[in-house]
This record gives C-alpha cells, sequence and structure tokens, in this order.
C-alpha cells in the first residue's frame, strides 16, 4: 500500500508537468496455475500439490485457521488463475500507452 500510495503522491506532483508520471498498481494474491502446460512449478510447498496429495492419500488437507466467522471455522480464500493475471497486465499496458484513464 505504501509503494501505491508513493506512485500516487509522484503522480499528482507532476500531473501538471511536461511529463506527467502515467502508473497503474495491480494488486494480486493467491496466484494459481500454469498458463502452458509444459511450464509449471513442481514444487511440493505450493498449496495446490500439498493438496492433491494429501486428496490422492485419502487424507484430509490440512486448513490453518479455526476462528473465522464462516460456517466451518476456516478462512474465505480466492484464488486468481495466472493466465488472468497476464491478461491484466496486458490490459493495463495497452491502456496506459493509450493514454486511457485506468480506474
Amino acid at each position: 500500500l505504501i509503494g501505491e500510495w508513493l506512485i500516487a503522491d509522484q503522480a499528482r506532483a507532476t500531473a501538471d508537468t511536461d511529463a506527467p508520471l502515467r502508473h497503474t498498481s495491480l494488486r494480486y494474491f493467491n496466484v494459481v496455475g500454469s498458463a502452458d502446460p509444459s511450464v509449471y512449478d513442481t514444487s511440493p510447498h505450493n498449496l495446490f500439490p500439498i493438496v492433491f496429495e494429501k486428496l490422492i492419500a485419502g487424507e484430509t488437507p490440512r486448513i490453518n485457521g479455526d476462528d473465522y466467522d464462516t460456517p466451518d471455522g476456516t478462512n474465505v480464500r480466492d484464488y486468481v488463475h495466472v493466465g488472468d493475471i497476464a491478461a491484466a497486465h496486458v490490459a493495463a499496458a495497452q491502456r496506459l500507452i493509450a493514454g486511457e484513464p485506468i480506474e
């Protein structure tokens, strides 16, 4: 967040100059997947390999946290596919190049 504030402050400071700062900030968490089946991370420390290993073994995957305000007490998690992240970066860059506002 501090980085976003600094960039926004710099953009305001340069808005009325000959070279205004054009910027965008993309924030995302829990990125999963691979855009190409031949390029993937086989690390046993990633969430999905850990979960699938437990499920294949007939075991219950460990879920950290049990005091959240949800029916089972676990946290709600959202995941975004790496291909969607790549598309968002391309779209943001295209809008910056075209001089279009990004909200």
